[in-house]
């Protein structure tokens, strides 16, 4: 999944058609991956990768856009807990990607 596709279905998600915010969720959208690798995640990519166009798994596109989608409900809503389908997402990732470095 390119940033493009990312941007896309964040924007289905969150049930926005308009393009006014296209560049404040390409923003939440870098956001979102440093804060993921920042949890010690590595995103794999798939082989149409370029340096100018990174290519995310579908898994780690979903994952991003989860976490987009977070960002941006948390600004609006006095509940700003990360939701638990998100956290148990990381988590799981996070021991996995572990797991094989064993």
């Amino acid at each position: 999944m390119t940033d493009n596709e990312i941007l896309s279905i964040v924007k289905a998600d969150l049930q926005i058609s308009a393009s006014q915010l296209d560049e404040y969720l390409k923003k939440l959208i870098g956001l979102a991956k440093a804060a993921i690798q920042d949890e010690g995640i590595v995103f794999e990519m798939t082989e149409n990768t370029t340096e100018e166009t990174p290519d995310y798994t579908v898994q780690d596109g979903m994952l991003i856009e989860m976490y987009v989608a977070h960002l941006y409900r948390k600004r609006r809503e006095t509940e700003n807990a990360m939701p638990r389908m998100l956290r148990f997402e990381l988590n799981n990732r996070l021991f996995r990607q572990k797991g094989r470095k064993s």
